[in-house]
């Protein structure tokens, strides 16, 4: 997945990597941080763009057109609620 830098603003916490009785942390993004705003969004009809899927049109694609950001691909798959984006993308 491409690199993108919407997660650059997200928290940083303490994350044990290992699980063990001697803890071992690393620094991870918290990617749950904003997913109450995120909800808030897509429960807004305003914040969509009506779009009819093109052949050869991926998440990415999409992304790249309507935020100039290709990682932003998966913003897409989760407001349309697809859960496995080779099967259920049009």
């Amino acid at each position: 997945m491409p690199f993108t830098p919407f997660f650059e603003f997200f928290p940083k916490v303490q994350y044990d990597i290992k699980g063990t009785q001697y803890p071992i942390h690393d620094t991870a993004t918290d990617i749950f941080h904003r997913m109450g705003y995120f909800k808030d969004v897509l429960n807004n009809v305003s914040s969509y763009t009506l779009y009819e899927i093109q052949d050869n049109d991926t998440p990415e694609i999409l992304a790249e057109k309507f935020y100039g950001d290709p990682g932003a691909g998966w913003m897409i798959v989760y407001a349309n609620d697809i859960l496995d984006p080779l099967w259920d993308w049009p």
